[in-house]
């Protein structure tokens, strides 16, 4: 709290001619106090590069504000400080991710299933399934994996079929006889 108080102190005792206003729609802090989403954050000019008048020479900067502080706001004495911390952070493919973690084929087919199921019961708000994982939840687990290798692994052969261009001769799949289907 010592410390708290010398900084305090500091800050008040200091010249005045060296602080700078910001208005509202300037302010980079300005956007947290009013619950900003991660996304408007993210590319938010503001944010990222602060006020525009930073960037223009000093003469041009706003004047400052004389603004008086009255005698209680300069005691701290049983202020709480909030820190809120924002960790914006692309994660990478939740099959990516699965099979990087999961020992076996039968692990990370069980894992899959109950993260379907797990994504399923949250876009249900009545009718959450809770018992034991069906065959067909399973099935469904392995069809989201394969075909998220076959992505991986195939992109370009999955590709052309769709904009109707043949797979290309040198494929190692063309003898195979590629096709297709639902899934």
């Amino acid at each position: 709290m010592e410390a708290v108080r010398g900084q305090s102190g500091e800050r008040n005792t200091n010249s005045h001619r060296s602080w700078k206003f910001c208005e509202g729609r300037e302010n980079p802090a300005d956007l947290l106090s009013r619950c900003c989403s991660e996304q408007k954050l993210l590319n938010s000019e503001i944010w990222w590069g602060g006020a525009r008048w930073l960037s223009q020479p000093k003469h041009l900067w706003p004047t400052a504000v004389e603004r008086k502080i009255p005698e209680e706001i300069t005691e701290l004495r049983g202020v709480k400080t909030v820190v809120q911390n924002i960790t914006v952070q692309k994660l990478e493919n939740p099959i990516k991710y699965l099979i990087s973690k999961c020992s076996s084929w039968k692990k990370l087919i069980s894992v899959a299933a109950w993260f379907l199921r797990f994504i399923k019961n949250l876009r249900r708000a009545n009718d959450k399934n809770k018992t034991f994982l069906l065959t067909s939840e399973f099935e469904e687990a392995r069809n989201v994996i394969v075909k998220y290798i076959q992505e991986a692994v195939f992109t370009e052969e999955i590709k052309r079929p769709k904009i109707n261009k043949p797979i290309k001769t040198n494929s190692k799949l063309l003898a195979l006889c590629p096709y297709l289907d639902e899934n």
